[in-house]
């Protein structure tokens, strides 16, 4: 008959704590995802990076959802001037 140990608590958390910021709120947000799948059917296909669909013409469409006060390049190409 196999025996297993109860991981304890205290160490569990001890573990946890040890590791950096950035790590656990990486777990979080992994962890996040994976549950908010099962709610929410179509987060997959919208997270999905499908080859076919991504090229350096994709950005472009992105660029069109940024407001324009965030494009500060003709800014900085007039004040050089």
């Amino acid at each position: 008959m196999a025996f297993f140990q109860v991981p304890d608590a205290r160490r569990m958390r001890s573990f946890f704590t040890k590791l950096p910021l950035a790590t656990r709120l990486l777990m979080v947000l992994i962890t996040a995802f994976y549950v908010a799948k099962a709610f929410r059917p179509g987060l997959e296909q919208w997270g999905a990076l499908i080859p076919q669909e991504i090229n350096i013409g994709t950005r472009k469409s992105c660029a069109k959802a940024i407001p324009d006060y965030y494009h500060t390049d003709h800014v900085i190409a007039q004040s050089i001037a």
